[in-house]
């Protein structure tokens, strides 16, 4: 596959920072006395992006998960070595949804643009106050890294922003990544995914995460239902969805091998998880593709 340049004129971009400064004006109010997504994630890989609130979140979710932090770790990882391969593939588009505190070193838009510095574009979505906040301190002068504040969990919100509709182009192929964040949207899942599916260029692409609820009574179940009884007391209405439920996610779309599995086991392999815990097999990873007019040359 042949790699598109990149086509921003000064118009585009002008009105790429026109946009952003309108969703400004929808962030969400940051309340530090009350756990978030974004802060839990961190507390999670042990950043110092979070507060009272989140560490106390996260010890009662391991209380009932001991491997939590191993897993969500699982989860973000799967999501850069899907970055890696659709780089591979010849991507040059990516919008990264979160949620997850900025690191100082290899993000998405590094991990990008390291690979494909003269044509490639990374989109981050978030309306988090404090998150959008650190986005943007890590924002590149170079119109190749663009930050929406839309919820990337509101589908009116996808569907209706004018930055994310200025950064997709017609027959450039986009990947959107959302590591392990759906479960803790408002909107149905599935009406999030059927947003991006309606509006993506054919040969795009869709890696999500996601905890699933076991339709079987178990102890595995169990622990679901602990977990998301954690999260929906401390941060909000959280919902684990079966499997046939995530399947619902990629409608529309053709699953790439060796579709719904978890994480680390997700093609190309990652690093082994030598004890596997509740959550690891809770985890669910998946990459789904629009088709496309030459499947031949874009499909892995």
């Amino acid at each position: 596959m042949t790699s598109p340049s990149l086509p921003r004129s000064a118009a585009n971009l002008a009105a790429l920072g026109s946009c952003a400064a309108v969703g400004a004006q929808s962030f969400h109010d940051t309340d530090t006395a009350a756990a978030r997504a974004a802060r839990l994630v961190d507390a999670a890989h042990g950043g110092k992006d979070n507060f009272a609130d989140d560490q106390e979140t996260l010890a009662q979710l391991l209380a009932v998960a001991p491997d939590y932090c191993e897993a969500v770790g699982q989860a973000y990882a799967f999501i850069a070595r899907v970055t890696a391969h659709l780089l591979d593939r010849g991507l040059t588009r990516f919008i990264d949804c979160g949620p997850q505190f900025p690191r100082r070193h290899n993000n998405i838009h590094e991990r990008v643009l390291q690979t494909r510095p003269s044509d490639a574009a990374v989109l981050y979505v978030a309306s988090d106050r404090v998150l959008a906040a650190h986005i943007d301190a890590l924002m590149l002068d170079s119109g190749q890294v663009t930050h929406s504040k839309a919820d990337p969990l509101l589908a009116t919100s996808i569907a209706n922003d004018p930055v994310i509709q200025a950064f997709l182009e017609p027959q450039i192929p986009v990947a959107v990544l959302y590591p392990h964040s759906l479960h803790h949207a408002p909107d149905p899942a599935a009406a999030i995914t059927h947003a991006w599916i309606s509006q993506l260029p054919p040969g795009s692409y869709l890696a999500l995460t996601l905890p699933h609820h076991p339709a079987e009574p178990s102890k595995l179940a169990a622990t679901a239902a602990g977990l998301e009884q954690v999260l929906t007391r401390r941060i909000g209405p959280t919902t684990f969805g079966t499997i046939a439920d995530l399947k619902d996610l990629f409608r529309g779309t053709e699953l790439v091998d060796p579709g719904l599995t978890s994480p680390d086991k997700w093609w190309p392999p990652g690093p082994t998880v030598s004890q596997r815990g509740p959550t690891h097999e809770l985890i669910v990873a998946g990459v789904a593709r629009l088709p496309s007019d030459d499947d031949q040359q874009t499909s892995p």
